[in-house]
């Protein structure tokens, strides 16, 4: 943290140095510009991974390459700057629907620059024991082209989501809603902590995920049978 400061380093003291990938998402053959900035002056080179080819700030992304985080290099005058963060994904996604707060965090994150961490909270919804709901998936087309298919859910024992359902075709860059009624088939299923997460997966054209659902106790609180008198005063098995 403090080379340059107190020994000679590469760059001098105060010299600042970024690197912005114009996108975080590529999928296999895409491309990628990336913006350099720096206060220090002379050649910038970018080092890309072995089989990604770099023609000037243009970084392209081999059709064989394998979804996961890539650091692309900046070297200025020969000696090593700064880094981008890119990630390889597939061009076909399918993600379950975050709770309101995950949502909240990963809008925080991408406003603040950091897309990388959009999904580092696990994706888990919750499900009464014995009941359903509605769980919306969301498919991203990262591709270059325009594509549609069928998102099927596969479900652990105990639980329904019924047939794969068809999406329309997306546009490069845009995203559908495509929506489950899930079902717990199984009453009997532990709940809470004692159950953990139940882990499905979700199936796209290309690529598989994973979310999870966690059973939570139900219970049907019966109405009253007469109507209740409110005098704010204690009567005898009104408060037992």
């Amino acid at each position: 943290m403090l080379e340059g400061a107190v020994i000679p380093g590469d760059f001098p003291l105060g010299t600042t140095v970024s690197a912005q990938p114009s996108k975080y998402a590529v999928s296999a053959g895409d491309q990628v510009k990336i913006a350099v900035t720096s206060s220090a002056h002379g050649r910038t080179t970018l080092i890309a991974p072995p089989g990604w080819t770099v023609n000037g700030t243009t970084v392209t992304v081999p059709a064989d390459a394998k979804p996961g985080k890539v650091r692309i290099g900046v070297v200025i005058n020969g000696r090593p700057a700064t880094e981008a963060l890119v990630e390889v994904v597939p061009a076909l996604s399918g993600r379950q629907q975050p709770l309101p707060q995950v949502a909240q965090f990963q809008n925080w994150a991408r406003s603040v620059g950091h897309p990388e961490f959009v999904n580092n909270v696990p994706p888990v919804l919750t499900l009464p024991s014995g009941g359903s709901r509605d769980v919306d998936i969301t498919v991203s087309n990262q591709g270059n082209v325009p594509r549609d298919g069928t998102v099927s859910l596969a479900m652990p024992p105990g639980f329904d989501a019924g047939p794969g359902r068809p999406f329309p075709q997306i546009a490069p860059g845009a995203s559908t809603t495509v929506r489950f009624l899930v079902r717990n088939t199984d009453p009997a299923l532990a709940t809470g902590q004692q159950g953990g997460d139940y882990r499905y997966t979700i199936n796209v054209p290309g690529d598989t995920s994973s979310a999870a659902l966690e059973l939570v106790p139900a219970t049907t609180i019966p109405q009253a049978t007469t109507t209740p008198t409110v005098d704010a005063t204690a009567g005898s098995g009104e408060y037992p």
